[in-house]
C-alpha cells in the first residue's frame, strides 16, 4: 500500500514534491532494510505512512488546482541580420 500511495499522485509540474519525495524516500528505505512485497511494514513506517496519507489529504482537496500558462502574441518582428 506504501507504493499504492505514492504512485496515485500525477504532478508533472513538481508542485507536490515536498511532500510526494517524503513517500519515495520512504519506499526506497523498506527496500535498503531488505522488506519484501508482501511483508507487514514495521511500526515505525507504519507510522511515517499515516502521516504521510495525511499530507497527501491535503494534497487531493487540490484537485481542481490549475496553473496558468502565459502566451503573448508578437506584434512586431525584427528581421536579424548576421
Amino acid at each position: 500500500s506504501l507504493l499504492q500511495s505514492i504512485a496515485k499522485f500525477y504532478d508533472p509540474l513538481g508542485l507536490f514534491a515536498p511532500v510526494l519525495v517524503l513517500g519515495k524516500i520512504m519506499f526506497q528505505d523498506t527496500w535498503f532494510c531488505g522488506i519484501q512485497w508482501y511483508e507487514i511494514l514495521p511500526p515505525d513506517i507504519g507510522i511515517e505512512i499515516q502521516q504521510m496519507e495525511y499530507r497527501t489529504v491535503i494534497i487531493k482537496g487540490c484537485k481542481n488546482f490549475q496553473v496558468d500558462r502565459s502566451f503573448e502574441f508578437i506584434k512586431h518582428r525584427i528581421p536579424h541580420i548576421l
